[in-house]
């Protein structure tokens, strides 16, 4: 019996990216596969583009980005090191390609473009083999650049989190919006009217899901038909580190799920047993449909947050508003941080003082 087998389109956008890059990258990006999701990986080398660019612009290396040697990874004093974190601080990046907007990385973004590169030297130093078995590099100067110290108080932290999320009683506001009156603020434009009455469900079923599950983005649009349980309302999914969970998901979800599925396989011109549950039209007539990809998920999200009139509502704001609604309801921190699957349970204490009302009026009746 013949095998049939078809890369997903984001393992052969990823391997056409390693095109770009040494060896000893795509090497390290294989290698990082083998413990973490596709869509982890390819995080991983966006944040290393960023890396190798600088050293294109710096002049540190002046031919092709596919060229640089691991050996001048290894003899970068520490000074070009550090040179290349405050560059990160003090760069700015085009936030929006439409209208050019401009933004400096957050410092969390940092920390993350810095612990990929750091990443890439450990795995030099002390993974990857000459062919003589020796380490392709003996020196690791990222070892020695510290990352952003991030400690905010908790309450700044909660504060920030409460100034852009969905409360609970704006969720089924939300959905309605998107599967109501969204398509009215198109102004009858013919083509953007289409587009949405074929993805309306599949958007609402997307945003559904977050908001009954707490999901991640890389989780949601990795999802295949064979990872849903509606017997018993779970959903398999591989979450941070390549770990296995079964995570449950509400009725509501199950509803818009399903109401998806029922008009996926027409709408996108699938066969029904085609894995990839979220879906994206292929481009040009003869685009073949796809797996909904994450980027493409923060946009349908961001689309629907402008118009609703919350701009700053993200796909992990989502996860947020779940996380808060969860616990206004449950009160169950232990609970809410196996849902969420924290490794840290601590990290799940910041959902405590989103809410803080109780806490404020308790205040004020100290003299009152």
């Amino acid at each position: 019996m013949s095998i049939n087998f078809q890369k997903p389109p984001e393992l052969v956008s990823l391997e056409q990216k390693l095109k770009d890059f040494p060896t000893f990258v795509a090497d390290y990006i294989h290698h990082k596969r083998q413990e973490t999701t596709l869509q982890t990986a390819i995080s991983y080398l966006y944040d290393l583009s960023t890396f190798f660019d600088w050293m294109g612009y710096t002049g540190l290396f002046t031919g092709s980005k596919s060229e640089v040697p691991y050996s001048l990874l290894e003899k970068m004093p520490v000074k070009q090191a550090m040179e290349y974190k405050a560059f990160l601080k003090d760069i700015e990046y085009i936030k929006n390609t439409k209208t050019e907007e401009k933004a400096k990385y957050k410092e969390t973004t940092i920390n993350r473009k810095l612990t990929a590169v750091k990443d890439l030297f450990n795995y030099l130093c002390n993974i990857a083999e000459t062919d003589n078995l020796e380490p392709l590099m003996t020196r690791n100067v990222m070892a020695k650049i510290k990352l952003i110290d991030l400690k905010v108080e908790i309450d700044k932290l909660a504060d920030n989190i409460a100034s852009k999320i969905l409360w609970e009683s704006e969720f089924d506001e939300f959905i309605d919006f998107i599967r109501y009156d969204y398509i009215h603020r198109l102004n009858g434009k013919t083509k953007e009217v289409n587009f949405h009455n074929k993805n309306c469900e599949r958007d609402v079923a997307l945003i559904s899901l977050i908001l009954d599950s707490g999901l991640r983005a890389f989780e949601v649009v990795g999802l295949n038909l064979s990872d849903i349980s509606f017997h018993n309302n779970k959903i398999s999914v591989l979450g941070k580190g390549n770990k296995a969970a079964s995570v449950p998901f509400g009725d509501v979800a199950k509803r818009d799920l399903q109401e998806y599925l029922s008009v996926r396989t027409n709408k996108y011109k699938v066969d029904p047993g085609y894995e990839p549950v979220f879906l994206s039209s292929g481009t040009g007539p003869k685009g073949e449909p796809s797996r909904l990809t994450k980027r493409q998920l923060q946009n349908i999200v961001e689309k629907y947050a402008k118009a609703f009139g919350k701009p700053n509502i993200s796909v992990h704001k989502l996860r947020h508003s779940y996380a808060t609604a969860y616990h206004e309801k449950n009160n169950d921190i232990a609970k809410l941080s196996k849902q969420l699957r924290h490794a840290d349970p601590k990290t799940t204490m910041i959902y405590h003082h989103v809410n803080d009302d109780q806490r404020v009026a308790a205040a004020k009746r100290v003299r009152g």
